[in-house]
């Protein structure tokens, strides 16, 4: 629970802010649009945090194929790992051209 109060400190954001963050990732809440869209928006803003902190930024949880603009994004700005809920990949995965190959059969092997 203490690692919570450092978060906002360590990004240099305010609690605030990760609650926005937090209350517009659809894939944990549940929640529908319109906040689903400001969802890689706040992410790209987290990345950004991380880089200027030295931080590893890693997305995870079912990442899946219809998330690689989003992927390519964050990648452009600072993005050290992504994982669907089974696999990690390198955030130099995403210049893969078997990528998508790659992402089918992690979702496959996620479903055995």
């Amino acid at each position: 629970m203490q690692c919570w109060r450092l978060l906002p400190q360590s990004l240099g954001v305010s609690m605030t802010f990760l609650a926005e963050l937090i209350s517009a990732v659809p894939s944990v809440w549940g929640v529908k649009e319109p906040r689903q869209r400001r969802s890689p928006r706040a992410l790209a803003l987290v990345s950004q945090a991380c880089r200027n902190r030295g931080l590893d930024f890693i997305v995870g949880g079912a990442v899946s194929i219809d998330a690689l603009a989003s992927m390519q994004r964050f990648k452009a700005i600072h993005l050290d790992h992504f994982e669907n809920r089974k696999v990690v990949f390198s955030g130099s995965a995403l210049d893969s051209l078997d990528l998508a190959k790659a992402l089918r059969q992690a979702v496959h092997f996620e479903l055995l």
